[in-house]
């Protein structure tokens, strides 16, 4: 019975050595962030403490320095990147750190350097080319303009609004659009060029009606009022759109634009008629000329 308790104490006490040791081992630290506490900062520390693999870590402690020292590399490029987002091209984050037993003290050192703004925008259309206002029309969805500090959402926006309103002007089945960013640190400016393929511009082709069985399609004809042989324009298939849904004659309006030809876009309709006056649902969507 002795021997049974002796051997019981024994085990008990190398599982807390064990995980009073373990605890020894665990490494803890704290943050801190030099060289951008002023207000025109705020948006860059707000980034990184949302951004921050060492700030948001959570589940099993550090247990090596070597994996503290690859996250704190981790978060000065993540740094580096918030920076050149918000025009600090020239900026740079050096990582120092102090020791004591296993606690750690990380500073970021951060320079900013001077913001940039934006230099040379350009769009250029690749394939087929388009006229004079539609060009204007496009180059107006832009959200950026020359000597504005040089942030990397803008741009994307832009991309964004240029893939947006090539349907608008006649073009459904438009290429991605990309852009093409120089920094000029001499000049400290970003030059932007996005380029666009519009494909082929299309008139409003046929208009087909599936999946009818009770509702008439020359009724639903009545709801088409663009001009014959206009151009394409999106706006004239949400019209549609809308309007067979406001008939409430259907519970679902799926509407796929398809090339017709090499320049008209035909609109195929497929309905699921309601069994009860309701509201009608749809889901837009096109296909690409390949």
């Amino acid at each position: 019975m002795l021997r049974q308790f002796s051997a019981i104490c024994f085990l008990v006490f190398m599982v807390c050595s064990f995980s009073l040791s373990h605890a020894a081992d665990e490494i803890s630290y704290v943050i801190n962030i030099l060289g951008i506490e002023n207000a025109e900062f705020n948006e860059i520390s707000s980034t990184f403490e949302e951004a921050s693999i060492l700030k948001n870590r959570s589940g099993a402690p550090f247990v090596s320095v070597a994996n503290l020292r690859s996250n704190i590399n981790a978060d000065v490029e993540i740094l580096e990147k918030i920076l050149r987002a918000e025009g600090y091209y020239n900026g740079s984050v050096e990582p120092q750190f102090m020791r004591n037993d296993n606690h750690f003290s990380i500073s970021f050192q951060v320079k900013p350097g001077p913001v940039y703004s934006y230099g040379k925008i350009e769009v250029i259309f690749t394939g087929n080319s388009v006229d004079d206002e539609i060009s204007r029309n496009i180059n107006d969805a832009l959200i950026i303009n020359e000597g504005e500090t040089a942030r990397a959402v803008p741009v994307i926006i832009s991309e964004r609004n240029i893939a947006n309103s090539l349907p608008k002007y006649g073009f459904p089945f438009a290429g991605e659009v990309d852009s093409d960013i120089i920094v000029d640190h001499r000049e400290q400016v970003l030059n932007v060029t996005f380029s666009a393929d519009p494909g082929t511009r299309r008139r409003m082709g046929n208009v087909k009606f599936e999946g009818l069985s009770s509702v008439k399609e020359e009724y639903l004809r009545k709801f088409i009022i663009w001009p014959k042989d206009s151009y394409y324009e999106q706006r004239h298939v949400d019209q549609l759109r809308n309007r067979i849904i406001e008939s409430n004659l259907f519970s679902g309006v799926n509407i796929d634009v398809v090339p017709d030809g090499e320049d008209h876009a035909d609109i195929v309709i497929n309905h699921i008629e309601a069994k009860h006056r309701t509201t009608g649902t749809s889901v837009f969507r096109q296909t690409k000329l390949d």
